[in-house]
């Protein structure tokens, strides 16, 4: 008899996060009720012998709570020497020290299976946090050291918080009641062998002592006489978390005058730059056109990064600005560009409405929608904007260039080009993924055509299994289950056949909108399946949903430690927990997915606050934001300026 989830927690193993199926399935109260369907299992055979497996259980809803309460039981019991330290030791095989191509073993420290992760967003970090690091030896490889939290950057581009808020390092997270339990390496992944079972990674270090300057956002590759070392990493079981790039469209101007906002560097990147219009536009003597166009910003993007970091600027003027640069204030124009015909186009109609008519009536702030950016030069922006009906829409068109001294691009994100490479130069991965620019994973996060491999976050798209292809096998299920097949009976199985196809989750297909058919024919069955299918959706590209696969992904391994066990975990899928938008001048809006949507006022801008708080991976962290909160409020933003190019002033200074 397998052991109870709390004598296993005191065990101080990872439970098995898995709750008790229904009996049966909840019934429709109406005159047409149908009888509970029979279970379905692997003896269930059509006349072609199509067969129904019994699905898998779906994950507790006590999850989070088990997974936390064995961490922390881990941690007690390394701390008090009831756990040897040595049985969660990293391994020394396979160190950046081995010669590249000596794959070593892959067995880690203490009997432990190795986990490589490639990357270090919100999928890594989410998926490290909840991993029982008893039975896996996490190795982390990724050009930088820690994690980043992407939705407190613009308050970092005008100094409202500093880099400290949105940055939490990487081996903090592999430790367990003060032991190190994982490797991290600053390193750049460059290719896959899953035949092999290695990823071969490239590292740059400096050559000498002395001065060496960064190049742009790329993780030290730009270093003056870096060396560069190379090695073979082994694993078990691969996570490519390698998050998502920056997507220009191929605007001609963008990669070499626009600044984006991805990486905490980019961040700092564009304080700098505010920073230098703001001390050029104030020295004596310059015109008054000249300052216009100095202190005039282009946000490209009206999503929430765009519309945020406009809104950060803005209130940056209306404070520091009239403080210290008042003689600036009546030139500064903010300008947001945006291709729809309306703000937060992934917003509910009263979050967009509210947003609109509050950056409307901003008198700095100037609404392009309906526009698009289609040429970027040193000092100015060429804009296409449409009188209706949006670009390329038959409307008529009219071209701009408006002279600017700070442009950022918030335009949207596109998958690695590293995924792409990863697919070329594997042949089963060309065969499964048909050369898609994202990495194809089942609804278990398992990669196609790759074995041990999974992927999370924005550089994959779910493709679960077709309802169609099982068609025949559902159908006699369902004709064995109540004599006919009807949509009543796919709507009573679907939240037990939802952890194997995960199109047929309340959250992907809403049976209450179609007719109901009490009894179907085999074609009109077929047609019902191909349209639940084509009504997937992969989940969106957003910081909850990588963190949430991160988490999913981790409660897989704990539960299921063999890769035979993994093949039995649910299917993931994804919960809209709402969104968060910051939108100047004190006010914010959020919506609560299931129950309500709150815009303006000081308690909504509470909850944004709070709510970020709560999603941070450190106590650090979590200090770094109240205080931070606390000195704009009582004493002002850091006007501080940084200076990128120290290195060089540094090397004047010794001349």
């Amino acid at each position: 008899m397998p052991p109870s989830p709390v004598l296993r927690l005191l065990a101080g193993v990872a439970v098995p996060l898995v709750a008790p199926a229904p009996a049966s399935p909840p019934a429709r109260c109406d005159a047409n009720q149908q009888p509970p369907a029979a279970p379905l299992s692997d003896g269930q055979a059509g006349p072609a012998g199509s067969r129904l497996r019994e699905p898998p259980r779906p994950y507790s809803s006590l999850a989070p709570l088990w997974a936390w309460s064995s961490q922390k039981w881990t941690s007690l019991r390394l701390r008090t020497g009831l756990l040897s330290p040595a049985a969660v030791a990293p391994s020394s095989g396979a160190s950046p020290g081995a010669p590249a191509g000596a794959s070593g073993s892959s067995s880690g420290g203490g009997g432990r299976q190795r986990v490589v992760v490639v990357g270090s967003g919100w999928a890594a970090v989410s998926f490290l946090s909840r991993l029982d690091m008893t039975r896996y030896e996490p190795v982390v490889i990724s050009p930088r050291d820690y994690f980043t939290f992407t939705p407190l950057l613009p308050s970092v581009c005008v100094g409202s918080l500093s880099a400290a808020a949105c940055r939490t390092g990487v081996r903090g997270l592999l430790t367990r009641g003060g032991v190190a339990c994982g490797r991290f390496f600053e390193a750049r992944v460059e290719d896959i062998d899953p035949e092999k079972k290695t990823v071969r990674c490239r590292a740059r270090f400096p050559a000498a002592t002395g001065c060496a300057a960064p190049g742009r956002g790329d993780g030290g590759e730009g270093r003056t006489g870096a060396r560069e070392h190379v090695w073979e990493q082994p694993y078990d079981y691969l996570v490519v978390t390698a998050g998502a790039e920056v997507n220009t469209f191929n605007v001609p101007g963008v990669k070499e005058h626009a600044l984006f906002l991805k990486e905490l560097e980019d961040a700092r990147r564009i304080k700098a730059r505010l920073f230098d219009v703001l001390e050029a536009a104030s020295l004596p003597g310059l015109s008054e056109a000249e300052r216009r166009k100095l202190l005039h910003f282009v946000v490209v993007g009206a999503g929430p990064t765009g519309v945020e970091v406009a809104a950060e600027i803005d209130d940056f003027f209306q404070s520091e600005g009239k403080k210290y640069f008042a003689d600036l204030a009546p030139f500064v124009r903010i300008t947001l560009v945006e291709m729809l015909p309306t703000v937060l186009a992934a917003y509910n109609a009263e979050t967009q409405k509210f947003a609109h008519d509050l950056l409307e009536k901003n008198p700095r702030i100037h609404l392009r929608l309906r526009s698009q950016v289609v040429g970027v030069g040193p000092e100015s922006v060429r804009i296409r904007s449409s009188t209706a009906g949006g670009p390329g829409a038959g409307a008529e068109t009219e071209e701009t260039e408006l002279p600017c001294g700070l442009l950022v691009w918030a335009s949207g994100i596109k998958s690695p080009k590293f995924c792409l490479d990863m697919t070329r130069r594997n042949e089963a991965l060309r065969q499964a993924q048909k050369r898609t620019p994202v990495l194809l994973v089942d609804q278990q996060m398992k990669v196609r055509g790759c074995k041990d491999v999974y992927a999370l976050g924005d550089c994959c798209r779910v493709k679960p299994p077709a309802l169609l292809d099982a068609g025949e096998a559902l159908y006699v299920a369902a004709v064995a289950a109540t004599g006919k097949a009807s949509s009543d009976w796919l709507e009573r199985e679907a939240p037990r056949l939802s952890t194997i196809y995960p199109q047929l989750a309340p959250s992907k297909f809403d049976f209450s909108k179609k007719p109901r058919q009490a009894q179907m024919t085999r074609e009109e069955f077929f047609k019902l399946l191909a349209e639940i299918d084509g009504a997937y959706r992969s989940p969106a590209p957003t910081a909850q949903n990588a963190q949430q696969g991160g988490y999913y992904l981790a409660q897989t391994f704990n539960a299921f430690p063999s890769a035979a066990e993994k093949e039995r975990a649910p299917a993931f899928v994804e919960t809209n927990r709402g969104a968060l938008v910051y939108l100047g001048q004190g006010q914010a809006a959020a919506e609560i997915e299931g129950w309500r949507t709150f815009v303006g006022g000081l308690h909504t801008l509470l909850l944004w606050k709070a709510a970020y708080l709560q999603m941070q991976y450190s106590w650090l962290n979590v200090a770094a934001c109240v205080g931070g909160w606390l000195k704009e409020r009582l004493v002002g933003r850091d006007v501080a300026r940084e200076h990128l190019d120290g290195e060089a002033v540094y090397s004047d200074r010794r001349k």
